[in-house]
């Protein structure tokens, strides 16, 4: 097959994004625009903007001829046509072209004006499940029922398999909390009542909701392989709240390999700066993680244009490792994301952001 055939028959393949977090409903201005383009929390360089970062010519780039602009049109032309065509039409429009069969949708992070999930499977036109993300659970649960800390974690269990009932997996932002540098056993039943009783004092005190305790972060991780879904790890790059010497996925070899006997899949999400991360499956599983040069896949192609070249602009850049499946201990990144490597066949998993 020539590059010609190659590049038609991927553009054919449907996508499946495995880490989505709902679309935003509202009509933005220029400047709630540029803020959503980056993480970070400074503010840019005197005379730049977000438009000038790689992802913001990126978006210029790709985005713009989906709604009728030149590709790389002005910021100010791209945020104008936005304006001019309404948050909706903006937003079926772009999901839409990145040709995305399944989105997998983050439910954890939510703010007013993001779409539920009927709304994202329709402006879409794609099928969407959910990951229920675990600290969130957790949350919650501390401040139900009788609120005591020594039923917790039954508390949290029940809660966690009620919300999981139609989900596809399940979500770990351990990184952000606290750090992927854990203690990787499962914690005991006493541990975890002491530590619900220090985070409940503290609440009771007047602190935030948040989950940062170790042992409880442990715990929920631990409660995530035993309710037997695929679990998500947040890993790498994030927000400005997270360190990037403690949210290496190096860091899991431990919770890995105690939790390999389980069979249930462990994906770790983003990895990126840090490409060592497919060594961690490497003693026992065939993981492999791949980089790519600017442009290009990791088999070395250069990046395909026509249908899905919007997602596929995202989605080549360096991927989630994934560990483990269910079923036979077959645990790969495909050589090359040309290739379906999803949870069926025919589908091909994209690298998350955020």
């Amino acid at each position: 097959m020539g590059d010609d055939g190659l590049d038609a028959a991927v553009g054919a393949i449907a996508l499946v994004d495995h880490h989505v977090h709902p679309a935003l409903a509202t009509e933005l201005s220029h400047g709630e625009l540029e803020e959503l383009i980056t993480e970070s929390d400074r503010p840019v360089p005197p005379g730049t903007t977000r438009f000038d970062s790689q992802l913001g010519i990126a978006i210029r780039r790709w985005c713009c001829p989906v709604l009728g602009l030149p590709a790389s049109a002005p910021a100010q032309a791209y945020v104008d046509r936005r304006r001019e065509l309404g948050a909706a039409r903006v937003t079926r429009r772009l999901l839409r072209a990145a040709g995305v069969s399944q989105l997998l949708i983050d439910t954890g992070y939510l703010r007013d004006g993001m779409l539920g999930l009927a709304a994202m499977a329709e402006a879409a036109a794609a099928g969407v499940a959910e990951v229920v993300r675990l600290e969130s659970v957790a949350e919650q649960a501390i401040v139900a029922g009788d609120g005591s800390a020594t039923g917790f974690a039954e508390r949290f269990r029940a809660a966690l398999w009620e919300r999981t009932t139609a989900a596809c997996g399940v979500k770990s932002i351990a990184a952000y909390r606290f750090g992927l540098d854990l203690d990787p056993r499962a914690p005991a039943a006493a541990e975890v009542a002491s530590a619900a009783g220090g985070w409940r004092r503290q609440i009771d005190a007047g602190g935030i909701v948040r989950v940062t305790d170790p042992v409880l972060l442990r715990f929920l991780l631990w409660a995530g392989v035993d309710r037997g879904l695929p679990v998500q790890i947040h890993t790498g790059f994030g927000d400005p709240d997270v360190d990037l010497s403690r949210s290496d996925p190096l860091l899991l070899r431990g919770f890995c390999e105690l939790t390999q006997e389980r069979a249930v899949p462990l994906m770790l999400l983003h990895c990126y700066p840090l490409p060592p991360a497919g060594r961690i499956s490497r003693p026992r599983l065939p993981a492999r993680l791949h980089r790519r040069r600017p442009g290009h896949q990791p088999c070395g192609r250069p990046c395909p244009r026509g249908r899905g070249g919007i997602a596929r602009a995202g989605a080549v850049r360096q991927g989630p490792v994934l560990l483990r499946r269910l079923g036979p201990a077959r645990a790969s990144l495909p050589r090359c994301p040309a290739v379906a490597a999803g949870h069926r066949p025919g589908a091909r998993r994209v690298g998350g952001i955020g």
